[in-house]
């Protein structure tokens, strides 16, 4: 027995060789699968997420500051962007009941600028309103809002 191997035959040795590999590759996949769950967690603190979007967008439509990172859920929701740009004073109480009426459709940024005027954005299109003036702010809205209301058949 001394020119023995130490597997009796070839064929029990292809099996365990089989079954190792096996093993070793299995092994692989499941450190591969720990490793990317373990990896690619996000971090609860670091982004918003859509509800808490949802929450702050669904009561409150004007804000006094610019959407930059909300912008892009807002849009895809069906939500238009009404960026005022305004000077002196921020307050326009007919655009903010204007944006009231909208129940959410619309959300008002208001952005301090050298000239007074309307960019509104939404998944149709954008636009820019220079006159101020209620029939022209209906009009640019009618024109981008995703679901416009009945009213807009009259600015047609």
């Amino acid at each position: 027995m001394a020119g023995k191997g130490f597997f009796k035959n070839k064929e029990e040795l292809r099996r365990k060789m089989i079954v190792g590999g096996s093993l070793f590759v299995g092994f692989i996949f499941l450190f591969g699968i720990v490793a990317t769950a373990l990896f690619y967690q996000m971090p609860s603190d670091e982004a918003n997420s859509p509800k808490d979007y949802e929450a702050l967008f669904s009561s409150a439509w004007v804000h006094g500051e610019l959407l930059d990172e909300e912008k892009a859920y807002l849009i895809n929701t069906g939500r238009t962007i009404v960026t005022y740009h305004y000077t002196g004073s921020p307050g326009n109480l007919e655009l903010e009941g204007i944006i009231s009426d909208m129940k959410g459709q619309a959300i008002l940024e208001r952005i301090p600028s050298e000239k007074k005027y309307l960019r509104l954005e939404s998944f149709r299109g954008e636009t820019v309103v220079n006159n101020l003036a209620i029939e022209s702010i209906y009009i640019g809205l009618c024109d981008v809002l995703y679901y416009p209301p009945p009213d807009c058949a009259v600015f047609q």
